[in-house]
């Protein structure tokens, strides 16, 4: 690495850039693709020249607690066929998510669809 320079390691690539607080940009001198998490610095190939400007935008982003509408919940007791409870758990899994949310997801889409066709 250039001294003076900096390295985002975001997978899949890796991004080098400088930093020019005098003029308030960042320079992008390099994006690499193919970088994996754990990737070791020095497994890193970089080619010479500058890619180009980078303008600092504002954010403009929603704060996280205006990104969460909480609704209220309520507990119910409810039996389901083991082959449900097995396929929502392995949908669940894929996507990193609670099964219970997929269901609760699943039955408040089918009462807003329903909802709707009484009101039309």
């Amino acid at each position: 690495m250039v001294a003076g320079t900096r390295e985002l390691l975001e997978p899949p690539y890796i991004i080098v850039y400088h930093v020019d607080a005098a003029a308030n940009t960042i320079v992008v001198l390099n994006i690499v693709h193919g970088a994996r998490s754990g990737m070791s610095k020095s497994m890193a190939k970089y080619s010479k020249g500058e890619i180009g400007r980078v303008r600092i935008v504002e954010d403009f982003l929603p704060s996280p607690d205006q990104l969460v509408l909480r609704e209220d919940n309520v507990k119910v007791t409810l039996s389901l066929s083991q082959r449900s409870v097995d396929f929502f758990k392995r949908a669940a899994a894929k996507q990193k998510v609670p099964y219970q949310r997929m269901i609760r997801a699943l039955v408040d889409a089918y009462a807003e669809k329903q909802e709707g066709k009484r009101a039309g």
